[in-house]
């Protein structure tokens, strides 16, 4: 341990959190927190020693121990931007989004709408679809830096969102004066979006292809119209479009990915396999390329061909999310949970941060693991979900609750997710165990019967005999006392 004065101390410690973020900089995690901890026992208080370690527990899933440490660094540091964004970050992690946005906006206050705050903060609320308060957020963030693209590409998106055209309008020519590359860019972008919510695709295509025609017109430009006709079906323009553009930049990788999914776009999906194949046998980098051809390869029934591509991708690029993401989908198909759980795993692992992955592994453990260690690990990945309105979250996360011996908590979340998801019969089940549970016995006999009905009498699953033994169980039982 170093020893000296204060001023010594304080020296040491500074250096040693620049040298551990420099060790994260080169991937030297277990280093990093080491001088960390370090620090920390040194001087208990360092801020910037407590913000770290604060991210790596969040990180890994242990959020109340983070919203203590952070709650430890604002009583030093009580204007400290950066830590009010982990503290937001910890406190939805716990699932507490109410708080998780009431940082936020601390840390705007504290930061004096600073962009990076004032936007964190504005992107919440427009994914609330509070777009009025996502504005008062925005503009005087725009007042302070009144150039900034991000700034102002977020406020046009909210304009959209609230179909409020003439301030759209307003912000388009914002940027088109501000004239960088990017701006305009995005002013292009948005003009096209802004023509399709108020006039119509054709307006939309009409305008894309008028900036395609120019003469100064670049290839962003033209892939952009390319990609506007294939998603909205003028897939033989597309084709045409895409032909045109790889006879005159034929070693242009990712046009080539666009003219074969414009052939698959169009029902020729051997050209299109036979297009992305060339592309990954000429560098086997190319992730999307591999998820391309997989797909291809099942639309035409070839399952074989398709199994094999994701492991030959995956031994090109161990890591890449859609290849674990398909491959996932397969093992689970197949029955083979605890291959798909360890996909989800390192999914999770590499970006705990991807919602998606949380709530696949979370709903996989609950499912199908009986144990409190797998119970626990769901948990923690999932509480997160908390008052979410999305049907799959809110089915992973009330039979979680349910799980844990709430189901009084667990109804609400449950209900909503077996009103929007009808027709998924294992998402019935859940409902039908949590009436079940609470004694309300003919809405539960009516779910296990919509289980049924969804199923198909040939369902193999475990969920499908216990709708069935429940129903006689149920209908045995003598009628409830008046």
């Amino acid at each position: 341990m170093l020893e000296g004065t204060e001023e010594d101390s304080d020296t040491a410690n500074r250096i040693r959190i620049t040298l551990a973020r420099m060790l994260l900089q080169t991937g030297n995690e277990t280093r990093a927190r080491q001088l960390v901890a370090d620090t920390l026992e040194a001087d208990s208080d360092s801020v910037e020693a407590l913000k770290m370690q604060a991210a790596w527990m969040i990180q890994d899933d242990k959020a109340d121990e983070a919203i203590a440490t952070l709650r430890l660094a604002l009583d030093t540091a009580p204007d400290d931007v950066a830590a009010m964004d982990l503290i937001s970050q910890a406190y939805a992690r716990a699932g507490n989004h109410e708080l998780s946005r009431d940082f936020l906006a601390l840390a705007v206050d504290a930061s004096d709408n600073a962009p990076e705050p004032s936007l964190r903060y504005a992107r919440v609320l427009a994914s609330d679809e509070r777009y009025i308060a996502a504005e008062e957020v925005l503009i005087p963030a725009l007042r302070r830096a009144p150039n900034n693209a991000d700034i102002l590409v977020l406020l046009g998106e909210v304009y959209l969102a609230a179909e409020d055209y003439a301030r759209a309008d307003s912000v388009i020519a914002r940027l088109r004066r501000i004239s960088t590359e990017r701006t305009l860019a995005v002013a292009d972008a948005l003009q096209a979006r802004l023509l399709g919510s108020r006039e119509g695709v054709e307006q939309a295509l009409g305008y894309l292809r008028e900036l395609a025609e120019r003469e100064d017109a670049s290839l962003n430009t033209q892939i952009a119209l390319l990609r506007a006709r294939l998603s909205s079906g003028q897939t033989e323009a597309a084709l045409r479009q895409a032909e045109a553009l790889v006879a005159e930049y034929p070693d242009n990788a990712a046009l080539r990915f666009i003219l074969a999914t414009s052939h698959a776009a169009n029902g020729a999906l051997d050209v299109a396999e036979n297009q992305i194949q060339i592309l990954v046998e000429e560098d086997p980098r190319r992730g999307r390329a591999w998820v391309q051809l997989y797909r291809l390869q099942r639309l035409q029934g070839k399952d074989d061909s398709a199994s094999q591509t994701l492991r030959d991708g995956r031994t090109a690029l161990p890591y890449n999310r859609e290849l674990l993401w398909a491959q996932a989908g397969e093992l689970e198909a197949a029955g083979d949970i605890d291959g798909a759980i360890a996909n989800y795993e390192l999914l999770y692992e590499r970006n705990s941060n991807d919602l998606v992955a949380a709530n696949n592994l979370a709903s996989l453990l609950t499912n199908h693991k009986t144990d409190d260690a797998g119970l626990e690990r769901a948990w923690a990945v999932a509480r997160r979900l908390n008052g979410t309105d999305v049907p799959a979250f809110q089915d992973t996360y009330g039979w979680l609750v349910f799980r844990r011996g709430e189901a009084e908590e667990a109804l609400p979340y449950l209900e909503s997710a077996a009103a929007e998801l009808s027709q998924d019969p294992i998402v019935q089940f859940h409902l039908g165990q949590t009436y079940a549970a609470l004694e309300r016995d003919e809405d539960a006999i009516a779910q296990y019967r919509r289980v049924l009905e969804f199923a198909g009498e040939d369902d193999p699953r475990p969920q499908i005999a216990i709708a069935r033994d429940e129903i006689t169980r149920l209908e045995a039982l003598p009628p409830a006392e008046e």
